[in-house]
């Protein structure tokens, strides 16, 4: 089961989420959202390596 429209929608919600931490200076939430961010990102390109 493909759930791509799903990681595009988190990969979006994810950078806006990224944005707004960072304009309110919360580096930790930021740090956090980014390391999410990049797993989702690693996740997708094992996928594609693998098919």
């Amino acid at each position: 089961m493909e759930y791509s429209g799903d990681r595009k929608s988190a990969i979006t919600d994810l950078q806006q989420a990224a944005i707004l931490f960072q304009q309110e200076g919360d580096t930790q939430r930021y740090q956090q959202t980014q390391t999410l961010f990049q797993q989702i990102q690693q996740s997708a390109i094992f996928r594609l390596e693998i098919r």
